[in-house]
Order: structure tokens, then sequence, then C-alpha cells
């Protein structure tokens, strides 16, 4: 029954174009402005529309075509050499540093393996959001400020930063589980000195610090987390004692991940030095000093022994002396600190800096031998020194000035 009835209303079927549902906008705003239906579904744009879209077009293209002319040829080799920079990665591996030895061979001067948390801003993560939960993360492992971690990230002038040296134990295995979670963070092994009797030694020996930023514009083959000679031995021979580092290069795609890694070359370990220092004469000089600053009532003093046959120098002391371990990550900081700001300036070496001692009766036996050695006087020739030396006047001779 609804069958038959479905077949009285049937009509013919018939296609319906899109257009002819609704009006064109363009007709409807003519119908509502003049007040009639024209019956049109569409009608054509004007020409000042066409005339406007043909220009804005031509206006892009024009930017378009400029952009790319500004890539691609006036900077292009800019960007060709920072898209290599970002695709090769050349780091720098650290050589074991020589260590010191007195003319006995014993070692004055050791080294200490250390880990750095080390921070490489071109591997970060490029949304802002992920960089920053990446920061917050870290920041809460090694027991620092988010906020300021980041101000040190965001205002470093280079890629590869440390941010805490001489990770302790804990800090360092909680680190080692989730380094692989913190893009751009990474544990980097390093070495630290261990000086050996550091009051006795420090003016000889020297020390160790972390390099500063005009050092790093300076010198080649160094990076922001290396250490550097700073004072004595250490600074003077650091070239000697600091080696080669070696080179390795790595190639990363846009995401950063490993393409390949090429051995460039290996790094050449730092010779040591053999000193004429005799550690024992060294002890036995300081102690003296100290003993006759007690008794003179002095608080500085300085002393140089000298092997008269060779003129290497047996013993050097300077005091007062200082701990040369503490310029050493993860040294005392308040000690540190009363070291820098101690009115008697023990880092000031003075037997090779200091100026204006007295030389003493000790120079007299060179003046003899030179003296004799020009024929001015004889060995048999005797002065009878009543303990002042008399000097006329150079134009009035009786005037004598008296010198005691």
């Amino acid at each position: 029954m609804f069958s038959k009835g479905f077949k009285k209303i049937k009509r013919p079927r018939q296609e319906i174009e899109p257009q002819e549902i609704f009006l064109d906008k363009l007709a409807q705003k003519r119908e509502r402005d003049l007040g009639i239906s024209e019956k049109k579904f569409e009608l054509p744009l004007s020409r000042k529309i066409l005339k406007g879209f043909y220009i804005t077009f031509l206006i892009l293209i024009f930017f378009l075509l400029a952009k790319t002319l500004q890539i691609q040829i006036i900077e292009g080799e800019n960007f060709s050499k920072l898209a290599e920079k970002n695709k090769q990665r050349l780091y720098l591996i650290r050589p074991r540093r020589g260590v010191i030895y007195d003319n006995s061979i014993n070692q004055l001067v050791f080294n200490k393996t250390s880990y750095d948390l080390i921070v490489d801003i071109r591997d970060l993560p490029h949304f802002e959001k992920e960089k920053l939960k990446v920061i917050s993360e870290v920041s809460e492992l090694i027991s620092d400020d988010s906020l300021d971690l980041e101000k040190e990230i965001e205002e470093s002038e280079f890629e590869i930063i440390p941010i805490k040296r001489n990770l302790d134990h804990e800090t360092l295995i909680l680190l080692e589980t989730k380094i692989k979670d913190f893009p751009g963070f990474k544990i980097e092994e390093n070495t630290v000195r261990n000086y050996k009797d550091s009051q006795i030694f420090a003016h000889l020996a020297g020390f160790t610090g972390k390099i500063g930023g005009e050092e790093l514009k300076n010198l080649e083959d160094y990076s922001f987390t290396d250490y550097i000679g700073k004072q004595g031995l250490e600074k003077f021979y650091e070239e000697i004692l600091r080696g080669e580092p070696g080179k390795i290069l790595i190639e990363k795609d846009a995401l950063g991940n490993k393409i390949s890694e090429e051995m460039i070359s290996q790094p050449k370990s730092g010779k040591s030095l053999v000193l004429w220092i005799d550690s024992s004469l060294q002890k036995k000089i300081t102690k003296e000093l100290q003993r006759n600053m007690e008794r003179v009532g002095t608080k500085k003093a300085a002393a140089i022994a000298l092997d008269p046959n060779t003129g290497g120098v047996l013993a050097l002391v300077s005091l007062p002396s200082f701990d040369n371990n503490l310029f050493q990550t993860g040294s005392d900081s308040k000690s540190l600190g009363n070291l820098l700001n101690d009115p008697l300036d023990p880092l000031f070496n003075r037997a090779i800096s200091g100026i204006g001692y007295p030389i003493g009766s000790t120079i007299k036996p060179f003046i003899a031998s030179a003296a004799l050695q020009e024929n001015i006087i004889s060995p048999q020739k005797k002065i009878n020194c009543q303990g002042l030396i008399e000097v006329e006047h150079e134009y009035d001779p009786e005037i004598i000035y008296k010198y005691h």
C-alpha cells in the first residue's frame, strides 16, 4: 500500500547544479540594494575587484621573487655556511694533561678525573615550551634554579657551555640514567689537578682554572669547558703540559640525529715536567723561613736556592703561601674568597716578582771575584774595614761624607 502511494508522488529525476542551490553573494547584495529580484543565481565580478586582485597577486609575486633573490643570491653564501655548520659539528677530544716531578722523580702534581654537565645549545629543542621543560627537569636534578639556568643559556655567546662542573657521585648517577631524555645536555669527562703539599709548592706549580672568554677568543683548539694554566709552571708550560686535543667530526640531520661520525685526529697527551727542585730542600727552607719569621716578627719572606754548577733552581719559597687546590672545581668557595681578600696577598710570588730587596752581604764574593778577574787586586790584598766608607765631595775635598 505504501509503495503504491510513493509511486503516485514520484517525479522525473532532474540533476541540480551546486550554483542553483544558493544565490551568488553579489547577486544577493544587488537584489537588496535595488529591491528587485533579477532571478539570477550569479553575477560577474566587477572590473574594480578583478583589477585589485591582479595588483595584489603581482605584489605577492614580487615580494616572493625578491625574498628568493635575497636568500639564494645576496645571502646565499652565508646561509650555505650556516647550514653546513648545523649539519657538521667539530668536537675536541681533551688530551691527558702532563704531570710534574721533582729532581728525584717524586710526583708533585696529579690528575684527578672529573665529570661535568654541559649543554650544546644547538641541540636544544626548537620549540620554546619543550626547551623550557627540559631546562626545568635538568635544574631539578642538579638542585639549581631553572630561571638562572635559562638565563645563562640565553645570554651565552658560546654554543657549548658547562652547566655544572665536578658532579658529585649521586648527581652523576641520576643524570646518567636520564640524560637521553634531555636533548642538548650531556656528561663529559674532564680532568682537574690535585697538588701534593700544596702550601709548600703553590708558587712553583701554580694552578689551573676555568678558561675565560677572552682567553678562548685568543687561543685555538680550546673549548669553553676546558681548564687552562693560570699561574706558575702550569701557565708557563701550558702548551707542553696540555698536549694536542683530538678532533671528531659528527654529521647530524635537521632534527639533530647523528648521521655519521668521523675521527679526524687522535688526542696526544701532554708532556710531563721534571724539575731541578729538591723537595726535601724546599720543605726545609720553608720550615726555617717560618721559624725565623716568627722570631723577627715579620709576615713576609722569600728564599731561592740555586745549583752553582748548573743554575738550576733547587728551592723557591715565597711566604705567606696558599693552597692551590682551592682553585680546582668543587673546592670550598668560602676559603677561596678569604684567600683572594687576604691583605697579605699570598698569591703574590715574592721570590720572583718582589722588588726593592737589599742584596746583603751575599754580593761581596761576586764583587771580589770580579776584582780579582780584572787584576784590580791580588789574592794577597788586605782591606781594613772600619765599618764605614768615606767619600769626598766632588768639588770640595775638605768635605767628606761618611756612610756606615
